[in-house]
């Protein structure tokens, strides 16, 4: 290699380096910058999220409302009416601080069964909201479960 290829060679390094070695700072900052503010401010996860995992676990799990049938298969979107009470969903939503959480089910706009949870009639009503499903009575026949939460 000539003189002028090795200064040509040292040259292009120099100004690489000067431009890239900022931008990795700049980028590594910034992504620590930003774990140490989400690991402080410990930041909650939307209520959606809180809410369609509480949905999933009552319309999905055997022990909540979902229909286990003689094979002990669960089918879940298939609820057992009967077993929609305060007990139930108490025992599925068990934690320390209990979600006040109203579900109805119906069937032609009306209303065949209907439940909450203990803290539904003390709690304010700070974010009223409201999701539907459609799903199917243990007896085959279609209904609407409305999950309401204060």
């Amino acid at each position: 290699m000539t003189r002028k290829g090795f200064i040509a060679n040292a040259e292009k390094l120099v100004v690489w380096t000067t431009l890239t070695l900022p931008a990795l700072l700049l980028i590594t900052g910034f992504l620590y910058y930003t774990v140490e503010d989400y690991k402080e401010n410990n930041y909650p996860y939307p209520q959606i999220v809180e809410d369609k995992v509480v949905e999933m676990r009552l319309l999905y799990n055997q022990n909540c409302l979902a229909t286990q049938g003689q094979d002990g298969r669960v089918y879940p979107g298939t609820i057992d009416i009967s077993s929609l009470s305060q007990n139930t969903l108490s025992s599925c939503l068990d934690s320390d601080e209990q979600l006040p959480v109203q579900v109805r089910i119906l069937q032609e706009n009306s209303i065949i069964r209907e439940a909450t949870t203990p803290s539904w009639e003390n709690a304010p009503i700070t974010d009223p909201r409201r999701r539907t499903y459609i799903v199917n009575l243990a007896s085959g026949e279609p209904a609407t479960a409305v999950f309401r939460y204060k």
